[in-house]
């Protein structure tokens, strides 16, 4: 004060008191941060305070410091008496910094033939960088090309490369290239279960191309040589406990199959049981003293809990819906297979409409949905209409220039799933008995599986979709087809049929909704079921259902025909040429017929008729 000059300056009771805030109206923060206030202070009797007007925002010290403490809005006040000034404070959270990550998703090693060219794929997040490749052998493997997501690589020469990804920050990731000889274009092993009980087999199939490889494949046992014994085709089960199996071949290797291998069985009648109800436990082949002293291990002992009845009998309570496993053992080293199971709160159908069922319409996946679906009368197969025309397969097997009609046959869940495999005998996908089908393939792949019909057809060839649960899902017709070729001239002979020779079988025929049928002028190329009516067509399924065994008009008491005389074909020129159905997916046998032959559609007149006889196929294992 000894330095102002008092004369110059005007009086100090002319200056008005006053606080201003110098860091402006408002200001953010992150949380952690801190601001030290400026202040003009002017002609004051006190000393300038500060308040926060929300504590837990931010808090501010005598001496102005504003510290950040979580997100949201606060005003800091600078005052003394009754002047002030404020400024309103904003806090938010911290930007973190995300760290790049760089992921090759392609599983390594990778192995590919000379002159192959893959893709590798990667996944990379918070970078928007340049990503190089590095490539520790470019003699062997050569980067073709690069994409946001993937990079291409060719095989050059025989050998191993390292290709590496790299971001800016020294993020990396690699995968080794092997390029193996082409000799072996592919290997892969099947097998027909992967578990197996003590002293039970199991087959085992070696996919080798070319085929002339197949001598020299060798089966390894990896893991669990006490456990299997391998004999060309077929694994015994040795011992209880894990094995891993791969083929090699010219130094090319397959897939890794893991077996379980167990001591008894334990299975239920369905893999499924309700919330609050439970399920009995069969148990077979155990050989240890008492099943009461059996323990249990449970993979999510929140779904499922076992228990023994005062009987003795095991049962598995439902606890919360969800899928879980479990398998039993017992102190000698007595292990059961391990045993899936879902546990369900109900039909989820009963509450849903039509409408709402079929909006978001997806193929049903296990026998248990299909028959909550069935009580609702929904469908479980797909919904869309055929064509008349079949898909059929561009890989067709065959032996000795005839087709192959698969012989085997796989029933899971106690025989009510019938699993349709593709002509390369992998799974394709499943249909359910008593479920609702109406395409082509899974309706032949039902009759095939139970020589029966699907749950959504009916007999009676008058029935309207407007009197029916089923509606433009409903199809008609299974009644008994003669094959009368005096009669009907221009339909071929079906193997074995009764009524010609010494044929044994009889037919039945049902109807397959397609979009319409344009080979027969005498039908009308409707869409099949409209939802109001129900136009026919010229298609038709007709099978060998049973054995005549001289009593053709009762069939209450005629035998169903065995798997061997099983036969499917298909029509969509009412009955003037046939194609067999060959028991995989998308498998038809060449057509027969009179419009083969070059015959007249559905002449009467024997002279204009020339059906074709039908063309044998070769029933075996697909290779």
């Amino acid at each position: 004060m000894s330095s102002c000059n008092f004369d110059d300056d005007p009086p100090i009771s002319h200056i008005e008191p006053s606080i201003e805030i110098l860091n402006g109206p408002e200001a953010e923060l992150e949380v952690g941060e801190t601001l030290q206030l400026s202040i003009s202070a002017k002609n004051l009797e006190d000393d300038v305070a500060y308040e926060s007007s929300n504590i837990s925002i931010a808090s501010v010290s005598n001496s102005g410091l504003i510290t950040a403490l979580s997100s949201g809005q606060t005003t800091i006040k600078a005052y003394s008496d009754d002047i002030f000034d404020e400024i309103l404070i904003t806090v938010v959270e911290p930007v973190v910094e995300l760290k790049p990550t760089l992921k090759i998703t392609t599983e390594g090693p990778l192995t590919i033939s000379l002159n192959q060219a893959v893709s590798i794929y990667f996944e990379v997040e918070n970078y928007n960088g340049e990503i190089y490749v590095s490539n520790s052998n470019p003699n062997v493997v050569d980067v073709m090309g690069q994409y946001p997501s993937a990079i291409m690589v060719n095989g050059l020469s025989y050998g191993t490369s390292s290709i590496t990804l790299l971001l800016d920050d020294g993020t990396k990731a690699s995968i080794d290239v092997i390029v193996e000889p082409d000799a072996v274009s592919s290997l892969a092993i099947e097998v027909s279960k992967t578990e197996i009980r003590v002293n039970d087999i199991a087959s085992l199939r070696i996919l080798v191309s070319p085929t002339e490889y197949y001598p020299s494949v060798k089966i390894n046992i990896l893991v669990g040589e006490d456990c299997i014994e391998i004999e060309g085709s077929t694994i015994f089960g040795r011992k209880s406990g894990t094995a891993k199996i791969q083929a090699e071949c010219d130094g090319f290797y397959s897939n890794i199959v893991e077996l379980s291998i167990f001591d008894f069985n334990i299975s239920m009648t369905l893999n499924s049981v309700l919330i609050g109800d439970h399920e009995r436990v069969s148990i077979a082949n155990y050989e240890g003293q008492q099943i009461s002293n059996l323990n249990w291990q449970i993979d999510d002992g929140e779904i499922i809990s076992l228990q023994y009845s005062p009987m003795g009998d095991l049962y598995v309570n439902g606890l919360k819906e969800g899928n879980t496993s479990f398998y039993l053992f017992d102190d000698n080293g007595f292990i059961s297979n391990k045993l899936q199971v879902e546990v369900i709160g109900g039909n989820p159908y009963t509450d849903i409409s039509k409408e709402e069922f079929y909006s978001t319409y997806t193929r049903s996946t296990s026998y248990t949905d299909a028959m909550y679906r069935t009580e609702c009368h929904f469908m479980s197969g797909l919904i869309e209409v055929p064509d008349q025309e079949p898909t059929i397969d561009t890989h067709q097997p065959e032996i000795k220039g005839k087709l192959i009609h698969n012989s085997e046959t796989n029933y899971p869940n106690r025989g009510n799933t019938y699993i349709v495999v593709d002509s390369y005998g992998n799974d394709a996908f499943e249909i359910y008995y008593g479920a609702a089908y109406t395409s082509l393939e899974e309706v032949v792949a039902y009759i095939y599986a139970w020589g029966d019909v699907p749950v959504n057809y009916v007999e009676n060839k008058n029935e309207r979709p407007l009197h029916s649960l089923w509606g433009e899902y409903l199809r008609l017709n299974n009644s008994q087809f003669t094959g009368d070729v005096d009669e009907y001239p221009y339909e071929p002979e079906l193997p074995d049929i009764y009524g010609i020779g010494d044929g044994n079988l009889l037919y039945y025929e049902i109807d397959i909704g397609t979009t319409g049928t344009d080979c027969d002028p005498d039908f009308p190329n409707y869409i099949y079921n409209d939802g109001y009516s129900i136009e026919r067509g010229a298609a038709r399924i007709v099978y060998s259902r049973y054995y005549a065994d001289d009593t053709p008009y009762t069939t209450s008491d005629n035998e169903p025909v065995n798997p061997e005389d099983r036969y499917v074909f298909y029509t969509y020129n009412h009955y003037n040429d046939f194609q067999e159905h060959l028991n995989y997916e998308n498998g038809w046998s060449e057509m027969f017929g009179n419009i083969t032959g070059g015959g007249v559609i559905s002449s009467k007149n024997p002279n204009e008729c020339n059906p074709t006889p039908y063309v044998e196929t070769v029933r075996d294992r697909l290779p």
